[in-house]
């Protein structure tokens, strides 16, 4: 499904704060470069987990694997951008002045461990500058949605050779990841970090694939700023998701989707649009970290 807007309609939904180039136009970035400080987060509690995915299979309750649902609470096979607005959220950004400003979608495949499902805790989710021009940083239009990953567990790279999708023991860990299997962690639990991409083509809010409206910023040979391709011009926050689980991990780890490759992501926008720009502009843009406030963190 391909939600294509005329330019002058696009213009409307996404607020005048978001300057876009020309279509076919490539302007080479300019300004000052982040150190990688600019960030602004909310913690999402597990909402519930349904064989539902309203990106890929729209309309088609039961369509998909199971997922694990965060944000919005009223997600699921029928939900739309607008639809997620009109339900609470479990998303928090606990010392801003609008804590529930987040009402965004997002859910991954659900996690086993053997046979045994395991309900995740939260996730995180960090809009972040990265090593980027950072002025030239645009919050994410009205309407726009995305897939990280892939459930069919091909190859995905980025950033230069790092992985879309992690999986991380902030315990240490206790048996390594193999190309195949899961790492043991040396406590009960483990996270699994999904990175988005952080460029747009400026025009579509989706695309056939939920994926070529979005590309990952690159690194050329001896740069030390990532930069977008000329298909995607516009810089969007660098997205990542981190969510927790009850679990050690290791061998006989999998998810609903196949084998630890098929880790993916699904984002559908429901911010409150005055504020997520109001954040990209104090944080992003500066290259100052402001966690889950307004304004950046004195002395971080």
């Amino acid at each position: 499904m391909k939600k294509t807007l005329p330019v002058a309609l696009l213009a409307l939904a996404i607020t005048t704060a978001v300057a876009l180039p020309a279509r076919g136009a490539n302007p080479a970035p300019s300004g000052p470069v982040g150190v990688g400080n600019g960030a602004f987060h909310a913690q999402c509690a597990y909402s519930h987990s349904l064989k539902d995915d309203p990106i890929v299979f729209p309309n088609g309750p039961g369509a998909s694997h199971l997922h694990d649902f965060f944000g919005s609470t009223s997600t699921d096979a029928m939900s739309t951008n607008e639809s997620i607005q009109l339900s609470a959220t479990s998303c928090v950004r606990y010392a801003s002045s609008s804590p529930y400003a987040d009402q965004s979608a997002y859910w991954v495949p659900s996690l086993y461990v053997g046979d045994t499902l395991v309900d995740p805790i939260e996730t995180g989710v960090y809009y972040k500058t990265g090593i980027r021009h950072m002025q030239s940083i645009k919050p994410y239009p009205k309407g726009f949605r995305m897939i990280a990953g892939t459930s069919s567990g091909a190859p995905q790279m980025h950033f230069s050779g790092e992985r879309i999708w992690a999986y991380l023991c902030p315990g240490g860990v206790l048996q390594a990841q193999t190309s195949t299997t899961a790492p043991t962690c040396k406590t009960n639990e483990i996270n699994v970090s999904i990175r988005f991409p952080d460029c747009w083509d400026g025009f579509s809010l989706d695309s056939s694939d939920h994926k070529k409206h979005a590309a990952y910023s690159r690194k050329a040979i001896g740069a030390t700023v990532r930069t977008c391709p000329p298909t995607h011009p516009v810089a969007t926050p660098w997205l990542e998701m981190i969510t927790r689980y009850p679990t050690s991990g290791g061998p006989t780890l999998k998810l609903s989707s196949g084998a630890i490759n098929t880790a993916h992501a699904d984002f559908m926008n429901g911010w409150d649009q005055a504020k997520q720009v109001a954040l990209v502009k104090n944080c992003l843009n500066v290259d100052k970290y402001c966690g889950g406030a307004d304004e950046p963190v004195p002395g971080h």
